[in-house]
């Protein structure tokens, strides 16, 4: 369990406030105060219950290829967490991609690079953005992402996603810590996917307080190694005998750490930056500096934030420097089998 820090203490009250006001727009959509719009096909919300940090993205990716598999062609609505842009704004129309990632947000345009079939639209009102998606053709399925908290158009199956590393029932609601909604929401779940620790007893019961759903116990493993310059693949033992620096800004700076040591990774020095960063050359600069401070010869970063990098930031990078991201994938240990037959169920729908 992590300690609140000292000044979450005199924010309670404020917590208690932003509380009860989601309950109580929960209950206007619970008694249909607040109309609920649904879709034409089935729809799958991932999101959590706390402010990022979860390791949701892959568990997004994870499904994508699993319905994709399956012969299906789902869209990917997203509010576009931190775009500089307002309304409805087409990532990807399935063939080609459009924007900057400061335009669209760092996982919608992940998302649209590496799955360039797929339609993928962001907008504050995830209804109008499913709307938008379903008039490319093809389109059977929506998969809401970070659509937990949204619920304005309903959803065939609702995944939430808790990081077992930092146990939901220690966190206190926003703004003294990062839960934003209750406990009571769990309810709502149709799976819960516990990530990174082992389901303790304590989480499970917990959790089975609120919702009577699945619990599927999920870890990440290292998947590949991407030169962000040339773009192309490399062997881990492209690494051996390199001095390396690592740099981040997600939600959770300690899982890309542990994820390295566990690829065999030990770097001189970490570089946090805040979750979301649109980098800067003020940043890149900061980067060099700690990477000629240690005698690095290799810069490594998550998937996430080498989207964030565009061809200027890249080429203030100088070439004696490799940039190089970390790719990882979930490996679900507990529940694989329950979690394919929900979303088989779901799919069965969209026939």
């Amino acid at each position: 369990m992590k300690a609140s820090p000292w000044y979450a203490i005199p924010l309670r009250p404020f917590s208690w406030i932003y509380g009860l006001a989601i309950a109580l727009r929960n209950w206007c959509y619970d008694v249909h105060v607040f109309r609920i719009q649904k879709m034409t096909v089935p729809v799958i919300s991932i999101g959590n219950l706390t402010a990022g940090g979860t390791g949701k993205t892959p568990i997004v990716e994870y499904v994508i290829d699993y319905l994709q598999r399956s012969g299906k062609h789902p869209a990917v609505i997203s509010r576009g967490y931190k775009r500089t842009t307002s309304g409805t704004f087409v990532v990807s129309d399935g063939t080609t991609c459009y924007g900057r990632v400061e335009e669209t947000g760092d996982e919608p345009m992940q998302i649209a690079r590496k799955y360039p079939g797929v339609v993928v639209v962001v907008d504050e009102r995830r209804s109008r953005g499913a709307a938008e998606a379903l008039r490319r053709k093809n389109v059977d399925l929506i998969l809401l992402d970070d659509g937990f908290k949204h619920r304005a158009l309903a959803r065939d199956l609702d995944v939430v996603v808790l990081d077992g590393s930092d146990p939901i029932m220690h966190q206190p609601m926003i703004p003294a810590g990062t839960r934003r909604e209750p406990f009571s929401a769990l309810h709502r779940a149709g799976v819960v996917i516990v990530t990174r620790e082992p389901v303790t007893d304590e989480l499970k019961s917990f959790v089975q307080k609120h919702t009577a759903a699945s619990i599927i116990s999920v870890t990440f493993k290292p998947k590949s190694l991407t030169d962000r310059r040339k773009m192309l693949g490399i062997p881990k033992s492209a690494l051996n005998g390199q001095k390396c620096i690592a740099f981040c800004g997600i939600g959770n700076p300690r899982s890309f750490v542990l994820t390295l040591e566990e690829f065999g990774i030990q770097p001189l020095d970490v570089v946090i930056f805040p979750d979301h960063r649109h980098y800067s050359t003020s940043d890149i600069r900061t980067i060099i500096n700690r990477a000629n401070s240690c005698h690095a010869t290799l810069v490594l970063t998550t998937e996430k934030d080498a989207v964030r990098f565009d061809t200027s930031l890249l080429s203030g990078i100088p070439e004696s420097l490799q940039l190089c991201s970390l790719t990882i994938e979930p490996d679900i240990v507990e529940g694989k089998d329950s979690f394919h037959n929900l979303l088989d169920a779901v799919m069965r729908r969209a026939a």
